[in-house]
């Protein structure tokens, strides 16, 4: 059937059969009638209020004339589901003779979301919490988010970031991301500005890989003789994971590999140099 033949049929039709004590021998013929092979035809996108079809192209598979096949539309619900720039995907066939018309209904994801938390720690003070996300807001199948962390006696962290998923192709996402953290120590405060371009893919079933660069801006207060210093970081950076747990959330059975490799410096500039190589296996 994933090779087209939605109306295969296979008979086994019985011959004779030979019983003899503890075992009962059925000889026999199949029959299989394959029909004809079924390809896709029109593959129709409906739902869209503010994202252009154009933006979201990289995620659709299914094509007119592919031949038809029951895993490719569970493949491509998958991509879509799996985007995050919508919150309902279905995916209706309609039939005509040997061609299966598709239509993809999507709802797109809320233009404005929020959620925070307020608390007190006894050795953080008073919390504070929030994020905001945007889901194509403009129409360009761009995901954008804001999240803030606060803490009265350790300091506070915000993170902007803007993605695209499916840049050039659904299995790539394009982000740029600003880091803003402050963290209070006993003897000094730490302020530090992070801007990160990360191209992610996921280049096979369980293996997910990272490139980007990274510059940081660090200051360093002391706080007992009021001394400053700073630090620029330019980073380039590569990173692989092969995951094959059973879970992310809750893993029971597997295992999980990591490599990363970096260079800092030099050639790139700033005052902090060095190479790096990271691995690291969770079983």
């Amino acid at each position: 059937k994933n090779k087209g033949l939605t109306d295969v049929k296979v008979q086994f039709k019985e011959k004779w059969r030979n019983e003899k004590e503890n075992l009962v021998e059925i000889y026999g013929e199949f029959e299989i009638q394959s029909g004809k092979k079924c390809k896709f035809g029109y593959v129709l996108i409906a739902g869209l209020d503010r994202t252009k079809v154009s933006n979201i192209k990289s995620f659709i598979i299914l094509k007119p004339g592919l031949t038809y096949s029951e895993n490719l539309i569970m493949k491509q619900y998958l991509i879509l589901s799996s985007s995050r720039l919508f919150s309902s995907v279905n995916i209706n066939e309609f039939r005509t003779g040997n061609i299966i018309n598709v239509l993809i209904n999507i709802q797109e994801g809320s233009r404005l979301h929020t959620k925070g938390f307020v608390g007190y720690g006894t050795d953080s003070g008073y919390v504070l919490n929030g994020i905001v996300s945007s889901y194509s807001p403009l129409g360009f199948g761009l995901k954008y988010s804001l999240f803030g962390n606060y803490r009265k006696n350790e300091g506070y962290d915000a993170v902007f970031r803007i993605s695209k998923p499916g840049f050039m192709s659904y299995k790539n996402e394009l982000s740029y991301s600003i880091v803003k953290k402050e963290q209070i120590y006993e003897s000094f405060k730490a302020d530090r500005t992070l801007y990160r371009f990360n191209l992610r893919r996921d280049s096979r079933e369980n293996i997910y890989e990272n490139f980007g660069l990274e510059i940081s801006r660090e200051k360093i207060k002391d706080t007992s003789i009021k001394e400053k210093k700073h630090f620029l970081k330019r980073e380039l950076y590569a990173d692989l994971t092969y995951d094959m747990r059973d879970s992310r959330s809750n893993p029971k059975n597997g295992f999980m590999l990591y490599v990363k490799g970096a260079y800092a410096g030099r050639l790139l500039g700033g005052n902090t140099d060095y190479y790096l190589f990271e691995s690291r296996i969770n079983v």
